[in-house]
């Protein structure tokens, strides 16, 4: 092979190697729901947490984990960016839901966000 060709090829391996982001920030909580039945909260064990990348007005889903028995999740290999999380639970024929607060993870950190889902209440639960 010819040197300046295997020179450019080990340079634009490099640069694409310290130029693209970093996928090592963790994304850690636990999710927990408020009863409706005894206004007591739980561990939202099974939950499903969304992770969403926030870009400008609109965001989109990029991965879900399921809440264990204690409630807790984590996301690994997360890039730097603007993020929050969704979390759905349903439980006894009830669906709990909830937004977590914006975040922002630099692509090395480790972020801890919990998450409260709150019974979902629809116009239909609502008409006589």
């Amino acid at each position: 092979m010819n040197r300046n060709v295997l020179a450019l090829s080990l340079f634009l391996v490099g640069l694409c190697l310290f130029s693209c982001d970093k996928y090592e920030s963790e994304i850690a909580g636990t999710a927990t729901y408020l009863d409706s039945t005894d206004n007591t909260t739980y561990p939202a064990a099974g939950a499903i947490i969304t992770k969403r990348a926030v870009k400008g007005d609109t965001s989109h889903p990029m991965g879900a984990v399921i809440a264990n028995e204690n409630g807790d999740f984590l996301f690994n290999y997360t890039t730097k960016g603007s993020w929050f999380l969704e979390g759905k639970l349903t439980k006894d024929s009830l669906i709990y839901t909830g937004v977590s607060e914006p975040f922002t993870t630099n692509g090395t950190d480790k972020i801890n966000c919990d998450i409260k889902l709150y019974l979902l209440i629809t116009e239909e639960d609502t008409l006589p």
